[in-house]
């Protein structure tokens, strides 16, 4: 079912009510909707609902983002949202002249809810809208959303903006949660908080209960997947013994370069050398080795072998969205601060002000093309169903994270700017 091509067939106009009466005005909401197609067809409403998506939004810019992005999801995955931001601007909502409490000061929500038919299939997909917005210490936030969850369905978080895994806010969250969406740019200390989030919570060492997905991670799975695709030929897994240098082009994308040649490394059994960061030709690189460990889980390289990687910005904005442009994976290539022009090398770019990447091969007598890929747009909404379509856990994003941290810990680490 393709969003935005269905038909709504009812809806309620938003409006608030008290908290306490939230889970009732619902109900006599859809009693209503019911009755309304009872009479214009004769039969009643059917109402799928797959799961309770709860969105934290720290910033009112960022709650508006989040509104028209669970519109769409509910379009694919019908459930129910709730939506929880601090601010108490009620612009953000359809009822300015409103106040996010009622009389006398008891906390309030908006609700909505919203029905639609998809032209294909027929199937009618129906979703609920709660918001709760105003300041912390007017309402009770745990038991709020405790009292909302619809039972029985998977309870994913959506959490928008500064991320600190040890704030209390986050902590009881991941607690209810399934699953976690949040994106590592928004990361105040990623060498810190990337082992929290895929390690332990901080304090108790007790796992976190809720699966993490990164949006970050999410954004760079169409070039993981091409890279991965290249080598399954027996003659480019060959080169696989060769390879020692690999360069990751980025728009405003540091993190995001970062988790990829993260991924590259540890898949190759390489760990981080310890040796720093250093600067080179306007990027950043630094070195891996291959583990010495034994008894170390995953692919094995000689300890002897070295992987140079580089992460290089590019001019901001000069791609159709932020994120990975360029990848050169190269084999024996010259040392590090010589011109890597004539390496043997598989170059993935991405063709500027579009979402079209091609994988060549150079070094041979000529170059050639050996596959094209569509990158689609990755939107918000696009990669929030993604995860909803596979909640498992993601081991090659733990152990990427992991290796990210490393790298982040390393003497002469860039420093981060992050994602407004």
């Amino acid at each position: 079912m393709s969003p935005g091509n269905g038909k709504m067939t009812s809806a309620t106009q938003g409006h608030w009510v008290a908290l306490r009466d939230v889970e009732q005005e619902l109900r006599s909401a859809w009693m209503i909707a019911d009755e309304e197609v009872r009479q214009a067809k004769g039969e009643g409403m059917l109402r799928l609902r797959e799961v309770n998506l709860v969105i934290y939004a720290g910033e009112e810019a960022a709650a508006g983002r989040a509104r028209a992005s669970a519109a769409r999801v509910m379009r694919e995955h019908p459930g129910r949202v709730i939506l929880l931001t601090p601010g108490n601007d009620p612009v953000l909502l359809s009822e300015p002249t409103e106040d996010c409490h009622m009389h006398g000061g008891d906390p309030a929500a908006f609700i909505s809810t919203a029905c639609f038919r998809d032209e294909e299939s027929g199937r009618q997909v129906c979703s609920e809208e709660v918001v709760i917005q105003g300041p912390g210490e007017k309402w009770a936030l745990p038991a709020a959303v405790l009292h909302l969850l619809v039972p029985d369905l998977p309870v994913v978080t959506w959490w928008l903006g500064d991320l600190e895994p040890s704030s209390p806010h986050f902590r009881w969250l991941t607690g209810v949660s399934d699953q976690l969406i949040m994106d590592s740019a928004s990361l105040d200390s990623p060498a810190r908080e990337l082992r929290d989030l895929v390690g332990t919570t901080p304090g108790d060492g007790e796992p976190h209960p809720a699966v993490i997905r990164d949006l970050s991670w999410l954004r760079a799975a169409a070039w993981r997947k091409l890279v991965a695709e290249l080598f399954q030929g027996p003659e480019r897994r060959l080169l696989l013994t060769d390879i020692d240098r690999l360069v990751v082009e980025h728009d405003s994308a540091f993190l995001q370069a970062l988790l990829f040649v993260s991924w590259f490394g540890s898949r190759l059994g390489f760990v981080t050398a310890g040796d720093g960061w250093w600067r080179e030709k306007g990027g950043w690189c630094i070195r891996l080795v291959g583990s010495r460990e034994t008894d170390r889980p995953g692919p094995r390289v000689d300890a002897d072998r070295r992987l140079t990687v580089e992460l290089r910005e590019v001019a901001k904005g000069i791609e159709a969205t932020p994120g990975l442009v360029a990848v050169s994976v190269l084999t024996n290539s010259p040392d590090p601060g010589e011109d890597i022009e004539g390496a043997q090398s598989i170059y993935l770019r991405r063709w500027p002000h579009s979402y079209s990447c091609v994988a060549c091969v150079t070094g041979g007598p000529a170059e050639a093309m050996s596959k094209a890929l569509e990158l689609p747009p990755d939107e918000d909404w696009e990669l929030v169903s993604a995860v909803l379509e596979s909640p498992g856990r993601d081991p090659l994003f733990e152990e990427a994270a992991h290796v990210a941290a490393d790298l982040l810990s390393s003497t002469g680490a860039p420093g981060l700017p992050k994602t407004p």
